[in-house]
């Protein structure tokens, strides 16, 4: 073998060794970034109806996929919470229009709502996270208009809350989270505003 072959292999190598070094160091800092304090604290009391005067969103996360990973959701530029895995939160908010976001990696995911008074809604939060590749997010509503296949979702609903944990947002840890996100939350607003965006939509009837 020449020694113009072995320079090339060796480079090939070392192109290599530094692509994985790269990407090791980018797992590493999404567990740590994942593990360094959860904004969410554990609840037992839970609230099956809201009052006639509220909405109430719920949004799951039925799996223990990229256990290193807990996206933000938004309502606007109001925290709702981190999604973990296995957990579900209840929001309760003003009936009427609402735009749900939330973001891992580089993209967002939107729902477009529009919420009755006195109605609950339900949205999936979908974590893809692998070692190696970036995570990402969508938020996937239960609707009444869907193919025959996604309204079977409406049948696990319940076995989903009896076995998911319920948590909330810790109110003492909310400013720091928060003022080091809204920028890019108001700029994420700019882009659904301008119709830049892929949006889900959760209308008034997609109630239970």
């Amino acid at each position: 073998m020449s020694a113009k072959s072995n320079f090339s292999i060796t480079r090939k190598l070392g192109k290599q060794s530094r692509i994985f070094v790269t990407l090791l160091i980018a797992v590493l800092i999404s567990m740590i970034v994942g593990c360094a304090g959860s904004i969410m604290t554990t609840v037992n009391t839970i609230e099956k109806e809201p009052s006639s005067n509220v909405s109430l969103v719920t949004f799951m996360r039925p799996s223990n996929w990229g256990n290193d990973v807990a996206p933000g959701i938004w309502d606007g530029e109001q925290l709702v919470g981190t999604q973990e895995i296995n957990s579900y939160i209840q929001y309760f908010t003003t009936p009427g229009e609402h735009v749900f976001l939330s973001k891992l990696g580089t993209s967002w995911s939107y729902v477009k709502a529009n919420l009755s008074p006195g109605k609950q809604y339900f949205i999936i939060t979908r974590v893809w996270a692998a070692p190696f590749y970036p995570a990402d997010v969508i938020l996937d509503p239960i609707t009444r208009n869907d193919s025959e296949e996604r309204m079977k979702n409406w049948e696990k609903i319940s076995g989903w809350l009896a076995s998911l944990r319920l948590m909330t947002l810790d109110k003492n840890k909310e400013k720091d989270y928060v003022s080091s996100r809204l920028a890019s939350v108001r700029q994420a607003l700019d882009d659904y505003k301008s119709g830049k965006t892929k949006v889900n939509v959760l209308e008034a009837s997609d109630c239970k």
